[in-house]
């Protein structure tokens, strides 16, 4: 068994070749990762931030990387991390207070349009009381990850996602057929 000390010197020259490449990378493609960011429409400082998010990804990846798909890496991660980002916002149902970005009247309505889905949405979990939602439920209102909630109903992660599918479909009827009503 090898000691710490014989351990120390092998893992400061991975930690100086990692941040040798780290640093290559960002010199040869930081304008393209900042790219495709501002290509999503984030603001100018969000950018910044993702940016710094893929390499410090890169950085813990890379010896795992393989020099001649770098690029490619890090346009993936770049793409990857700005859907998540993009997943996230979506899934939050709060509205912007931004001055520039909102009238009052437009943030009326917007409001209005928020509570009138609202209560659709509670009237279509009202109605599914015969139908089981609650691995819906799990992932959208209380933002767990499909991962955890297979642990936790000791189920298989493919099982989850399966029945979070079938339960989509299912929702998505129920709202139809509410909004036919609230329509006719």
């Amino acid at each position: 068994m090898k000691s710490a000390k014989s351990l120390a010197p092998a893992q400061s020259a991975k930690t100086e070749s990692a941040r040798a490449r780290t640093a290559d990378a960002y010199h040869q493609h930081v304008k393209l990762v900042a790219f495709i960011l501002r290509s999503f429409r984030f603001p100018q400082s969000e950018t910044e931030e993702l940016t710094q998010e893929v390499f410090l990804s890169f950085y813990r990846n890379c010896l795992h990387i393989n020099p001649e798909t770098q690029k490619a890496w890090l346009c993936a991660a770049a793409k990857n991390l700005a859907i998540d980002v993009l997943r996230k916002q979506k899934r939050r149902t709060e509205v912007p207070l931004t001055s520039e970005a909102c009238s009052r009247e437009s943030l009326t309505r917007t409001q209005k349009r928020m509570n009138e889905r609202k209560e659709v949405y509670e009237r279509a979990l009202a109605d599914s009381a015969g139908q089981p939602l609650s691995i819906m439920r799990d992932y959208y209102v209380r933002d767990k990850p499909v991962a955890r909630i297979a642990v936790e109903r000791d189920l298989k992660v493919s099982s989850v996602t399966s029945a979070l599918h079938r339960q989509r479909k299912v929702f998505s009827s129920l709202l139809r057929s509410l909004m036919g009503e609230s329509e006719g």
